[in-house]
């Protein structure tokens, strides 16, 4: 989004924060324009592509049934609502 842009060179580069889930840390990270157009082109489907957001255990239909037993398997607390 916008709000993470933070700082833009008139036609060369432009860097941008995000939160590194590793580190629970906030990075910059500084990349030419066709580079980071490249990087949002990728995220666009192709014609036709049926997006899937859940499926196998995570599926509405099953979710109730297995994912506890999913996390009996990993030995894992199964979380709250």
């Amino acid at each position: 989004s916008g709000s993470r842009l933070a700082h833009y060179t008139n036609g060369a580069t432009l860097s941008f924060t995000y939160l590194d889930h590793r580190t629970q840390t906030y990075q910059q990270e500084t990349l030419s324009q066709a580079d980071m157009l490249f990087r949002v082109v990728q995220h666009i489907p192709e014609k036709h592509f049926r997006m899937i957001r859940y499926f196998g255990f995570l599926a509405n239909r099953v979710c109730g049934k297995y994912l506890p037993k999913v996390y009996e398997a990993l030995k894992m607390a199964t979380p709250g609502p």
